[in-house]
């Protein structure tokens, strides 16, 4: 500050008065011992009050200030004052915009994994229709890393990847971890996670091309694409250009003022332990049966099995597949505590074992993926 006069305006209803004071001395607002005026002073620099002024609280009122709905500064360090969301193996949050979304995009989540487990896509960035999702953004979970994919529709009108780019940070230590994204319309885009960040840029005439109009939270199953798996975890404060869309989950319908639609599955409100679709075979004799037609299987040829498993006992068949009319069989077992595969494709019996320095009957989960792709 200078050493010039400065003003502070007290209004009382239509009148305004001014009090004067100078910055070359430290200003005091007090109150007496009645607790009925405020007493602003002046403090000399030998510590002495000098100038002091007395204000009636009769004269001093609360001025309400409208705030538009949904809106938040976005400050939180800490989880216990937010709305937490436990996403599970199949939940989802979809939010439509009323409009085509507006460009730059601004969006900014706090997150929890739960280690490997977690890997999955939190947020999607897409073109909805009432018959299809197509995603063009993506910000995925993997292997203790955030990496968000860029992607297009080529001259076939399929899906193509433009970029990728991966943060550097770790995030699968518990903790909760804040994910901020920014894209302009001259396609450069910036990933922050805590403090690191990342910057990229991408061509405008791929950004001009996308006429994003949804943002998709969870379970990422029913888009296009199946190569991309469900995120499991926690999730907090999501901003999307300036709106806190966690609130509508908390608002009664008629009181939200939001400029998306949303529908959501599966959900949790509030800090719960995930869980996931499970089936506990609890005797030998314990099975399930899923009947495959032959004549409807399009995808003859190509295997992608992904599951999550815990066991106690260390022999024993987890999955069998057979298909009927062609003599071939596909299995996954424990043997001795030891993931192994057992199949057979035409082309004779086959085994293949995990590492066999392991043993999977520690009655953790373990997470398994196998893929097949083509005849050999």
């Amino acid at each position: 500050m200078t050493n010039d006069y400065h003003y502070i305006k007290l209004k009382q209803n239509k009148n305004i008065s001014q009090l004067l004071f100078s910055s070359k001395f430290k200003l005091l607002i007090d109150y007496d011992d009645y607790n009925k005026q405020i007493l602003f002073s002046s403090i000399s620099n030998y510590g002495t009050i000098i100038n002091t002024t007395n204000v009636s609280i009769k004269n001093c009122y609360s001025e309400k200030e409208f705030i538009k709905r949904n809106i938040r500064q976005y400050d939180r360090l800490e989880s216990t004052s937010s709305i937490i969301i436990t996403f599970n193996s199949s939940s989802f949050i979809d939010y439509h915009h009323k409009d085509k979304l507006n460009y730059p995009l601004r969006l900014s989540v706090r997150f929890r994994t739960l280690g490997r487990i977690s890997n999955g896509v939190l947020l999607s960035l897409t073109y909805k229709t009432i018959t299809s999702i197509i995603p063009f953004i993506i910000i995925e979970h993997t292997n203790g890393k955030i990496e968000i994919t860029i992607l297009e529709l080529d001259q076939r009108n399929a899906l193509s990847n433009v970029t990728t780019v991966q943060c550097g940070k770790n995030v699968n230590n518990d903790n909760w971890h804040k994910l901020q994204f920014e894209i302009d319309l001259n396609g450069i885009f910036k990933i922050i996670i805590d403090d690191d960040i990342r910057t990229s840029q991408i061509p405008t005439y791929v950004i001009t091309n996308w006429n994003l109009n949804a943002l998709l939270v969870g379970d990422t199953r029913r888009l296009t694409t199946d190569i991309f798996q469900p995120f499991i975890g926690y999730m907090s404060d999501l901003i999307f250009n300036n709106e806190y869309l966690f609130t509508s989950l908390t608002t009664r319908k008629q009181r939200i003022q939001s400029s998306f639609h949303y529908s959501s599955q599966h959900i949790i409100v509030g800090y719960r332990i995930a869980f996931f679709n499970l089936i506990t075979i609890e005797t030998q004799t314990s099975l399930i049966v899923f009947s495959e037609r032959e004549n409807q299987n399009k995808n003859h040829g190509k295997l992608d099995i992904y599951f999550l498993f815990r066991s106690y006992v260390p022999d024993g068949i987890i999955l069998y597949r057979y298909a009927q009319g062609l003599n071939e069989y596909f299995a996954i077992g424990l043997r001795a505590g030891i993931l192994t595969l057992f199949m057979d494709f035409g082309f004779g019996k086959r085994q293949i074992v995990s590492d066999e320095s392991k043993k999977l009957t520690d009655g953790k989960w373990h997470e398994v993926r196998i893929t097949k792709i083509g005849t050999d």
